[in-house]
């Protein structure tokens, strides 16, 4: 949509304003030939400035958001976790974790896919 947008609105009538000035540059004496010159110039310069801005404003926002959605991957996880917590308590739902399991996991924090539940005395999971 953001492209179809700069293309209709800025490439569209800024290549056609330089083609006029430059068809224009042909017919007209001297003074004005270097003016129109110029000017078509001026505009597809711009065209290539805007695009070229917009490529490293585009690559700027995808490393904030990147950032952003790390951030939030890591609340939403510790979120998840607290919450399966408080509500296997709750239901009063052992978890038992042998040390071979621990062993097997990375630096990471445990989640919930990683433990083994197992039933308590009541036969609840």
């Amino acid at each position: 949509m953001r492209k179809h947008f700069l293309f209709t609105v800025l490439v569209v009538p800024l290549t056609l304003g330089a083609a006029v000035l430059m068809v224009t540059s042909f017919g007209v004496s001297e003074p004005w030939r270097s003016l129109f010159v110029n000017l078509a110039a001026g505009l597809l310069g711009s065209v290539i400035t805007v695009f070229y801005i917009d490529k490293i404003l585009r690559r700027n926002e995808q490393y904030k958001w990147t950032k952003v959605r790390g951030h939030v991957g890591k609340q939403v996880n510790i979120l998840a976790n607290a919450t399966s917590s408080s509500l296997r308590q709750a239901l009063g739902i052992k978890l038992r974790i042998s040390p071979s399991d621990f062993a097997t996991l990375s630096d990471s924090p445990v989640s919930i896919a990683e433990c083994k539940f197992a039933a308590d005395s009541r036969g609840r999971v």
